[in-house]
């Protein structure tokens, strides 16, 4: 009996870590607040690496990464690079929000994801003109 206890043990930790899934692959889709369909979008890879962060504020003007809460690690974020993806967006201040949905190493994909907080792309004061030294 004893032996079958520790089988059944051991069939049981198979089974958690084969079900255990890695997250190879995300998609950013960018909407119009408010908009019902994203108009643009942008894959990106999931590494190791890029998750067990810790959580950055939100930045409404700009911003250059997105993060989402890590689900193995409670507490920490997964944190992705999309800079030059988000800083081509046109300028409109406060207008945009993300979604994103991620694809697993067997092929499945999560639902979308709710909205981001808004954001918007602003561009920086213009050069100043007539700048002189004086007395």
């Amino acid at each position: 009996m004893r032996c079958f206890v520790c089988i059944v043990i051991l069939l049981l930790l198979y089974a958690v870590k084969a079900s255990a899934q890695s997250l190879v692959n995300g998609l950013v889709e960018i909407s119009n607040q408010g908009a019902p369909s994203p108009f643009t979008s942008n894959s990106f890879t999931i590494t190791p690496a890029s998750c067990n962060q810790n959580p950055v504020s939100a930045a409404t003007y700009n911003p250059t990464r997105l993060q989402f809460d890590d689900v193995t690690n409670v507490g920490k974020v997964c944190i992705f690079d999309q800079g030059p993806f988000l800083l081509a967006l046109p300028v409109i201040p406060g207008n945009y929000t993300l979604t994103v949905t991620v694809t697993d190493d067997r092929g499945l994909t999560s639902p979308r994801s709710a909205a981001s907080n808004p954001f918007g792309r602003a561009l920086p004061p213009i050069a100043r003109t007539g700048v002189r030294v004086i007395p």
